[in-house]
């Protein structure tokens, strides 16, 4: 392709920095199977035979654990100290509104090193791609490596990284809320967003949901996932997770929904927005 076009790119992979607090684990410790003691739990035998078992309590302090991003990068970019001429990679991003399983985003990487092996294979590695023009770039995904292939082509390795937005912060959170009666079903589905790590609320349709309560309130526990599925079904809306942002969608559209929904939610800052004469083409994500 030609040099005139200047592509730039930048692919980030590897662990976000997190903090790990300091917690107490008790446990218990039988220290007799006669007597009373202060910490009596149970009952044994009849008749003469009759007795009681005590124990005590441990307390352990595990201290608090700060671990640092082990992120690595590859670009063309020369500021980064890369040649211009870049490297070979292939990405493919396709995404359904609505399903479970509606993306499907893979990327393929050629001949790496042991470090970024490593890196890609190991739990919560997240992946960042950048994109852009004359050593410019914004960003134009991001997502979770999920899972990770590898087979010979000619004299190379190709690596497929099979990844999605918000893949693990989907699956993995967990939530136990009880909430108010006061609490309206926009108010509800906006707070369980906020709960996904790493994750905003994007273009929404909940401003068309009534402002209903309940009686008596509302109780969610389980996978977070699933209740907001169940939760935007039973409202007529949908969703799609992408580059770390929810969003909401109406399952059938009116007027005012197309205003708000009919330009690409992703954004490029101007400077990265080059002449049509180039070739670029823009495609709504939604």
């Amino acid at each position: 392709m030609s040099d005139l076009w200047n592509r730039s790119y930048k692919i980030t992979l590897g662990t976000r920095a997190y903090y790990e607090e300091a917690y107490i684990i008790s446990y218990e410790t039988v220290t007799s199977l006669t007597g009373t003691g202060s910490h009596v739990t149970s009952l044994y035998g009849t008749g003469s035979e009759a007795g009681y078992y005590t124990t005590s309590t441990t307390p352990t302090t595990t201290d608090a654990k700060s671990y640092p991003s082990n992120a690595r990068f590859i670009s063309n970019l020369v500021a980064d100290g890369y040649p211009q001429r870049g490297f070979t990679f292939s990405f493919n991003s396709s995404q359904k509104v609505g399903k479970a399983d509606g993306e499907v985003t893979t990327l393929k990487l050629y001949n790496l090193d042991d470090e970024m092996i490593s890196i890609i294979n190991q739990p919560k590695c997240i992946l960042i791609i950048e994109a852009g023009y004359d050593g410019a770039t914004d960003v134009a995904y991001t997502g979770d490596v999920l899972k990770v292939d590898w087979e010979f082509s000619g004299a190379d390795v190709v690596y497929t990284l099979t990844c999605k937005s918000g893949g693990m912060a989907l699956k993995d959170t967990h939530v136990s809320i009880n909430y108010a009666e006061s609490m309206t079903t926009k108010e509800i589905i906006q707070d369980l967003i906020s709960k996904l790590p790493n994750t905003s609320e994007g273009k929404t349709a909940l401003a068309s949901l009534k402002s209903e309560t309940r009686t008596g309130g509302k109780a969610v526990r389980g996978r977070l996932k699933e209740i907001l599925d169940d939760l935007l079904t039973k409202n007529n809306l949908k969703y799609a997770h992408y580059n770390g942002k929810i969003v909401i969608l109406p399952e059938e559209w009116d007027a005012s929904d197309k205003s708000t929904f009919a330009k690409n939610c992703y954004q490029l800052s101007e400077n990265n927005i080059k002449s049509a004469k180039k070739g670029i083409i823009f495609h709504n994500l939604l």
